[in-house]
């Protein structure tokens, strides 16, 4: 776990949402057989969540036609991915806080945190209502929080919650979005195991990454930093090996 003296509090991200007033939130802690870096990946680049999410929250409209912003920050990236004009996933259609039948704006914000930490505000509203310039409160609105624990090189502890800022109280909902997201990972723990497998055999490479790739790569190069400073802090206060 490292030095206790070295431990810097202010580094926690903060995970408040979990215990406001103001939300709801539902979650649990889930075990892949594959290594944090590849979840790190995933929840960074959303363009998969039109074809691996169709039966959740997803559908094929949201993987194509996305402006997708990316930002380097002091010990992470932020993200933020737009989807005009498209159908309502089954989860929203489900929740039923969007007007029936019609089509939203889509957005996805993720802030990813050095090491192994994001937060994924994500939502929709009708389409043509001011999402896409940043209106949010008049739509559906949903965070997802995600923290990941290496247990060996390909093995994590994955720990997620859900959170609404409506239907405070509803069991109905916490099943709803407990459920709902539930399924949700199983489906991209199947393709993150699969995506380790292969990995396993032939190696880790970026020498064919997409436009969609940007964020999970300037994830990867914050990760890659933070572990070679931290490496040569280490070689620094380790006593001289004698000849």
């Amino acid at each position: 776990m490292g030095d206790p003296v070295a431990a810097d509090d202010s580094m926690i991200p903060d995970f408040g949402l979990l215990t406001s007033p103001k939300h709801a939130a539902v979650g649990k802690t889930s075990h892949v057989e594959a290594s944090y870096q590849l979840i790190i990946d995933n929840l960074m680049d959303l363009s998969h969540v039109g074809y691996v999410h169709t039966s959740t929250i997803g559908n094929s409209a949201f993987g194509g036609k996305a402006q997708l912003k990316v930002q380097r920050t002091e010990n992470g990236v932020n993200a933020t991915r737009l989807v005009a004009d498209i159908p309502q996933p089954p989860l929203y259609v489900k929740a039923g806080v969007l007007p029936e039948g019609k089509n939203i704006d889509r957005w996805s914000s993720m802030t990813y945190v050095a090491p192994a930490f994001i937060i994924i505000h994500t939502g929709g509203a009708e389409a043509g209502t001011g999402a896409l310039e940043g209106q949010y409160d008049h739509g559906l609105n949903l965070w997802v929080m995600n923290a990941m624990t290496p247990e060996t090189a390909t093995t994590t502890n994955y720990f997620w919650a859900s959170v609404r800022a409506h239907a405070l109280g509803n069991f109905e909902a916490d099943e709803l979005f407990l459920n709902g997201v539930s399924e949700a990972f199983e489906e991209d723990r199947a393709v993150l195991e699969a995506e380790q497998q292969v990995i396993n055999r032939r190696g880790d490479s970026w020498s064919l990454a997409l436009k969609a790739d940007a964020a999970s790569i300037e994830a990867r190069r914050v990760l890659e930093r933070a572990i070679q400073e931290e490496e040569a802090v280490a070689l620094q206060r380790s006593p001289a090996v004698a000849a």
